[in-house]
């Protein structure tokens, strides 16, 4: 330790220090109402997907984290509303996700439905925007935002067992 201190002010010591400028949010992108866009891959994608995104606060808005809990509540394990209404119940799908990107500036929310050889696309879109508009209107019950609550925090726990992810943690 004292041979690697006398390096460290060898080295950097005489460093003069500086003045760091706070980093700033990028602008906030347009907002657009609606915009669909399709896109045929026969080569790649034997079935179809769906991809919807919206645009939300910042990842350290209050918002934000009340958008990451929906995310969990929708479609995060098995129990999850979309995986048990699209995929379990009615084998419409073979997977779904929900999620936010996390990003420090403008952020989105994202929902992907991977479906099924024989599904329909206004089929799953329907089912989708019930379950949406059940979780807007009535809110999680207390038993499921426990739940998310606690996947959040075992997530963030389990995801700390490598150095590596506790040295981009603390980054």
């Amino acid at each position: 330790p004292i041979q690697a201190m006398a390096l460290v002010k060898k080295y950097f010591g005489p460093m003069p220090s500086i003045k760091v400028t706070p980093f700033a949010n990028p602008p906030v992108p347009p907002f657009r109402t609606t915009e669909q866009r399709t896109k045929v891959d026969d080569v790649n994608a034997k079935t179809e997907a769906l991809l919807i995104g919206w645009r939300i606060p910042e990842s350290r808005h209050k918002d934000h984290y009340a958008l990451e809990l929906a995310a969990k509540i929708l479609a995060d394990g098995e129990s999850s509303i979309l995986y048990e209404s699209l995929v379990r119940k009615r084998p419409l799908a073979r997977d779904v996700s929900a999620y936010t990107y996390d990003h420090r500036g403008p952020d989105a929310f994202v929902i992907t439905v991977e479906l099924n050889q024989n599904s329909r696309m206004a089929e799953v879109e329907q089912l989708l925007d019930r379950h949406l508009r059940q979780l807007e209107a009535q809110g999680p019950s207390e038993a499921v935002l426990s739940r998310a609550k606690q996947r959040v925090k075992s997530s963030f726990v389990f995801g700390l067992q490598s150095n590596q992810a506790r040295a981009t943690s603390l980054g």
